[in-house]
């Protein structure tokens, strides 16, 4: 008995030791208490997941040692398109990977990866500059110096595939550089993957996206820029992403602004008889908070789809797209968090309803 007992403190001692890691969880659930449509179609009391608040999960759960870890994430709605302003919207998905750092600074991922040059903090989805997708990849960071990467296939496919008889297909690969000093940070982003000719073969690397930045910090003020480019065969658009955000005593302010500029034929959404239209288009999130004792008072406006567009038609609002205004409250209760607010979109239509969101983490 002696024995036995004595096997078993040995091997919870080296379990202990094989497996101490910090283990975080969050669980979130969103929904609305009310909700109007432009359908005229009334709801109560749901629960669900927002299509533009896909990236958000409502479960996550990592672990990590010092030279490795995991992360396993529930959502209820797909990770969608790498890029683009909007991404699809599906029941429900899991996302997890495993990394593990053989060496100081150095960084093997596998499974979901993902990075960007800046992200906003309004919403942190809406900037485009970077890749996320399923895959492995290498990451160096030291001294300032950071440097990504990657190869993003996504879930069941290969980086390179070729068919009997058939062209090469090469899945979405990803670099980024990044280096932080006393000056800021600076850093560059290039992306490429194969998609179809006119014809429907593959043609590898012809879609492509690159880009820089650059983020500070003055009296206060964050900001970033990123600029970024677009090709697919010939060079389709540039987008320029702008963030700025502040406080001063319990009043705080941020902004985010974009400006895409299309330069193919074909590239803009805007188009009349196969070509532009609107060749530029102007996005803008913004967001204004005011800190209470009990909680935090926001106003939020979010332009997601393009308001406004300058063309040969002249400056137009695009009446058929969505203006989201939305103001709320936010707060903690022990170690859960609440988020409720009143949501008007406006399109042709009105639409009207109070968001609710609930989280907790340990």
């Amino acid at each position: 008995m002696k024995k036995i007992v004595g096997i078993l403190a040995v091997a919870a001692m080296i379990a202990s030791t094989v497996f101490a890691a910090d283990i975080s969880a969050k669980v979130q659930l969103e929904g609305n208490l009310f909700k109007y449509n432009t359908d005229k179609s009334m709801s109560l009391f749901d629960i669900n997941k927002p299509s533009d608040q896909h990236w958000n999960p409502v479960f996550n759960l990592s672990t990590s040692t010092d030279s490795a870890g995991a992360e396993f994430v529930v959502y209820t709605g797909s990770l969608g398109q790498n890029g683009g302003w909007n991404k699809a919207f599906d029941n429900g998905s899991n996302r997890f990977k495993i990394w593990m750092s053989p060496a100081d600074g150095f960084k093997f991922i596998f499974g979901l990866n993902g990075f960007k040059l800046n992200e906003e903090h309004i919403r942190w989805s809406k900037s485009d500059s970077g890749a996320e997708d399923y895959g492995y990849s290498i990451q160096y960071a030291k001294d300032g110096l950071s440097i990504d990467l990657a190869l993003l296939p996504g879930w069941g496919a290969n980086w390179l595939s070729k068919a009997d008889g058939g062209d090469a297909a090469i899945g979405l690969t990803a670099f980024k550089l990044g280096y932080a000093a006393d000056f800021g940070y600076v850093g560059a982003l290039f992306t490429a993957k194969a998609s179809n000719d006119k014809n429907g073969k593959p043609k590898n690397f012809n879609d492509l996206k690159f880009g820089a930045s650059y983020a500070n910090n003055f009296d206060g003020v964050q900001f970033f820029t990123n600029i970024l480019g677009y090709m697919n065969n010939d060079f389709q658009k540039i987008r320029a992403e702008f963030y700025a955000a502040g406080s001063a005593d319990a009043f705080g302010w941020s902004i985010f602004p974009v400006v895409e500029i299309y330069t193919g034929e074909k590239a803009s959404p805007w188009q009349k008889d196969g070509k532009n239209e609107g060749p530029v288009e102007v996005f803008l999130i913004a967001k204004a908070t005011y800190q209470l004792d009990a909680c935090q008072a926001y106003f939020e406006f979010a332009d997601l789809q393009g308001l406004l567009h300058f063309g040969k038609a002249g400056n137009t609002w695009n009446g058929n797209n969505a203006a989201n205004f939305k103001l709320g409250a936010t707060g903690n209760i022990g170690g859960a968090s609440w988020d409720v607010a009143g949501q008007l979109i406006l399109t042709d239509k009105v639409a009207f309803s109070v968001p609710v969101s609930f989280s907790m983490g340990w």
